[in-house]
């Protein structure tokens, strides 16, 4: 018999024998009405977009209802659910029916902020609106128009956002917009980076707020050296043309340097490092008041460095160094996961996701770098 029909009955075969009873004691009309029936099997789709709030006593949820977007909240003790948004009857500030991308909670879970409106610019970056909604007032508000990265503060009084290659902060209360900084040109920006940063480490917004909301560290990022490739579009009847900056093997890559604003003040700080050809393609606010923590890569990506950097007087320590004869992950692309490092609030650790024995396994390691901790332990069936 044919190879590839053996295969082909193996599966029906096995599709057939894990349909349910009561699929299994029906009569089929046809082969197909029967391989078709394997869909039986499917339950109801759960939540999605789960996001734990209050503490873990919460989550939210969504999910669509005839066509329009919903968004819950489940109270675990009770088991009830609640509906807090939705987008029937909701316009948006030009008379259109309201449609988001993605959302965040802000103000202590009583608000929401929606991108909506979204332009794409590289493979995951865009420019958007963005709308505040309060689940009190039942009040849906547009705060800014096209800007590429926008984010709440944890204290809830203000939302830090980056347009056009300069950062921005709006305060809720009084209204007024605070900008922080004014020389973004042409492949130089502020708070955000260019094709090859974002492609090659995968994050949008290249700012963060300080856990108390006194402080936004950000990337500024000049791509004004690095050769440009033109790309060609043919997809209409004339062929357009973008240039995009784009380091080969030995041309000069995009540098960066890291800045702290003072939210109060509007003051910036530079932090002092040398690059040596390298990336920082992470920062973390550590637990530590006015301490943030500075990753740094060379170019070939095989030694990673974690620097602890004391905002207001400069002070540097290494913490954490590894190298490998290959290269060394810091997120996950194929899983999605943005960060290999974790910094949580509470403790004065952090972790980190790393295969330096082969396997891919969790470390503890102490803001002064005394102390590494295994936190996993290997199994022959570990991954």
């Amino acid at each position: 018999m044919n190879k590839k029909i053996k295969v082909s009955l193996l599966v029906i075969i096995a599709i057939l024998v894990y349909t349910s009873a009561d699929a299994q004691n029906k009569t089929y009309e046809n082969l197909r009405e029967a391989v078709l029936s394997a869909s039986n099997l499917r339950g109801e789709r759960g939540p999605s977009n789960v996001v734990w709030i209050h503490e873990g006593k919460q989550y939210s949820f969504t999910r669509m209802n005839k066509g329009k977007q919903e968004i819950w909240i489940h109270d675990i003790k009770s088991g009830e659910e609640n509906l807090v948004f939705s987008t029937k009857d909701k316009k948006n500030a030009d008379g259109n029916d309201f449609r988001y991308r993605s959302f965040q909670w802000a103000g202590d879970y009583n608000y929401l902020l929606f991108q909506t409106n979204f332009q794409p610019v590289w493979r995951y970056s865009g420019n958007a609106d963005f709308y505040y909604y309060s689940i009190k007032d039942k009040k849906l508000e547009l705060i800014v128009r096209n800007a590429f990265t926008a984010e709440v503060s944890p204290d809830g009084n203000k939302l830090g956002y980056g347009k056009e290659g300069d950062l921005f902060m709006y305060t809720f209360s009084d209204r007024t917009i605070m900008r922080f900084t004014d020389d973004a040109e042409k492949h130089f920006y502020n708070g955000r980076w260019g094709w090859a940063y974002e492609e090659e480490f995968g994050l949008v917004q290249a700012w963060k707020w300080s856990h108390d909301s006194k402080y936004i560290a950000f990337w500024q990022s000049d791509e004004r050296n690095v050769p440009v490739f033109q790309l060609t579009d043919f997809s209409g009847i004339h062929p357009e043309y973008m240039e995009v900056p784009y380091p080969k093997v030995g041309d000069t890559a995009p540098t960066v340097k890291i800045g702290i604003i003072n939210t109060l003040t509007g003051s910036k700080d530079w932090v002092e490092f040398d690059l040596e050809g390298g990336y920082i393609p992470r920062i973390y606010w550590t637990s530590e008041e006015d301490k943030l923590a500075l990753v740094y890569m060379n170019r070939s990506q095989n030694l990673v460095e974690v620097y602890i950097v004391n905002i207001l007087n400069q002070e540097m320590e290494l913490v954490y160094k590894e190298e490998s004869d290959t290269w060394i992950d810091i997120f996950d692309f194929f899983a999605g996961e943005l960060d290999h490092f974790y910094f949580p609030e509470g403790i004065d650790d952090f972790f980190f996701v790393s295969e330096k024995d082969g396997w891919a396994h969790i470390y503890k390691i102490s803001y002064d770098g005394s102390t590494i901790e295994q936190v996993t332990i290997k199994h022959r069936f570990w991954r």
